[in-house]
């Protein structure tokens, strides 16, 4: 065993696979690591950690005696972060290096506590940084990371893109040297050892450049460093999941979340013949439906494809594709709602709502085309988060309709409003139309009565008595939901907790 020792932190996030890699990594290369969950994730009740949390946490990496803390993280939690490293844990001694989407993006913030900040992949950067401080060697040059010395900062450039992503290890999903901190306490193990889904990703990056996502940013970091979309091979993933299940054992389903599950027919062919006979699970996909092909949708039908997630975002052409980015018709959509009449397979469509640009006329045409979409299907309704230079971002800073502060990392909604819920405070015309999508996907609740509320003026103005129903219809409907899910076995303890709130309950 080496001498360098690492404590790495995540924050709100279980399944982190970012951190899991970085573990794996270093333990491979026979360095001490431990690894600490940092409060779980619930949805639209994001919690800041309390005092008492704080001292656990300073505690346990205290008694670990590390020689370089690394914290990974999300743009919500930048503030709550540098709490962390400046009151906490720069008097333990140990160096500190920030990763994740959030110093990514804003490196030039997050240096300012911190003496490395890694950008992009920080699976070859960490190691070789580990290394250097192993073997005394200077860690100027470190390709990706910016280094804080004295009060010059130096900016390396990023490294290429991994090319053979099977070259990276397995998560790590053991219990060894693995704590999370939740509810004042600290406890030992890993916390997804309770799960029934495990989340997989078969590729990185994405074909895509839709505006609201942080895809949209990486690319541009990574302009010239090669592909941005690639996969990993078959073989590689199903034994990954083998391994996975060796630590998981009440794993039931598979998620697949790659931003969209778009493979060459090659990889596909392989994919179908063997998972069912390696894994066999139900599982779950992530389309964009401009790359849907019937004949492989049909085949993964076959082998356990059950839920697909599908982004519509919204319905109107100019809001689409001048606002999102998003150049797909809503032929794709139909065609694709045609097709799973035969399939039948869960759908959800992903629906993007508050975006400050929207009309009264782009939120008609999305009613009426969701009145046209064949049943059974469901929602989930997103409220547009801003996220750094994004270019969501940059396009609504330079119309003045928002400024830095509504920015995630200065802003926090997303700690009580990612999936949209009708508790929050909204206009009454995004009431309306709201409550009218939550009762469309409610196969109990005729049409006709939908467009009869569309176009009651009374409704319009006074909408608080169609949320109530639409609020009301949608309880029966996760009612249902919650039962299947615990015939299924998949309804955990931790996944109530997510969602289980009158409050906090999403749109289905």
């Amino acid at each position: 065993m080496k001498k360098t020792k690492v404590v790495l932190i995540t924050m709100y996030g279980y399944q982190n696979a970012g951190i899991r890699h970085l573990t794996a990594i270093l333990k491979k290369n026979r360095y001490p690591v431990r690894t600490i969950f940092m409060k779980k994730w619930i949805n639209n009740n994001i919690k800041p950690p309390t005092d008492k949390e704080k001292r656990l946490l300073r505690d346990l990496v205290a008694d670990f005696k590390p020689n370089l803390i690394g914290i990974g993280f999300g743009s919500p939690y930048y503030k709550i972060v540098r709490e962390l490293v400046e009151k906490y844990l720069k008097t333990l001694g140990a160096k500190i290096i920030l990763g994740g989407i959030h110093p990514t993006l804003v490196p030039e913030k997050c240096i300012e506590f911190a003496d490395f900040v890694c950008l992009g992949e920080g699976e070859l950067p960490l190691l070789e940084l580990v290394d250097s401080l192993e073997e005394g060697k200077k860690v100027d040059n470190i390709k990706s990371l910016w280094v804080k010395k004295g009060d010059n900062i130096i900016k390396n450039p990023p490294r290429p893109l991994i090319r053979n992503l099977d070259s990276i290890p397995f998560r790590d999903f053991s219990d060894e040297e693995k704590f999370y901190i939740e509810n004042n306490k600290i406890y030992k193990g890993d916390p997804l050892k309770g799960s029934a889904i495990l989340r997989v990703h078969a590729s990185r990056g994405c074909p895509f450049h839709c505006a609201y996502c942080y895809n949209s940013s990486l690319r541009a970091i990574y302009s010239g460093a090669g592909n941005y979309h690639r996969r990993r091979s078959v073989e590689n993933v199903i034994e990954e999941i083998k391994e996975a299940r060796k630590f998981l054992p009440k794993i039931k389903r598979i998620k697949f979340d790659d931003d969209t599950f778009v493979f060459p027919k090659k990889w596909l062919d392989e994919f179908c013949e063997k998972y069912p006979k390696e894994i066999g699970l139900p599982f779950d996909i992530l389309l964009n439906p401009s790359v849907i092909w019937d004949d492989y949708l049909r085949k993964l039908k076959k082998i356990g494809l059950e839920n697909v997630q599908i982004g519509i975002q919204s319905a109107s052409e100019s809001e689409t594709q001048d606002f999102y980015d998003r150049y797909l018709g809503n032929e794709d959509i139909l065609h694709f709602a045609k097709l799973n009449k035969l399939l039948k397979l869960d759908v959800v469509y992903d629906i993007i709502m508050d975006n400050p640009l929207a009309t009264k006329q782009d939120k008609e045409i999305l009613i009426d085309f969701l009145l046209n979409l064949p049943r059974p299907f469901k929602i989930y309704l997103y409220s547009l988060t801003i996220f750094p230079k994004s270019a969501v971002a940059e396009k609504l800073l330079k119309r003045g309709l928002i400024t830095e502060k509504d920015i995630e990392g200065e802003a926090t909604k997303s700690f009580r409003q990612f999936r949209l819920t009708l508790s929050y405070p909204r206009k009454k015309e995004d009431v309306f139309y709201i409550s009218l999508i939550v009762l469309i996907t409610k196969n109990f609740i005729p049409k006709k009565l939908i467009r009869f509320l569309w176009k009651s003026k009374y409704f319009r103005e006074n909408p608080e008595l169609l949320k109530i129903f639409s609020q009301v219809s949608n309880l029966i409907k996760m009612s249902f939901i919650a039962l299947k899910m615990m015939l299924r076995g998949e309804l955990t303890w931790f996944k109530l907790k997510e969602y289980a709130s009158l409050k906090r309950m999403i749109t289905q």
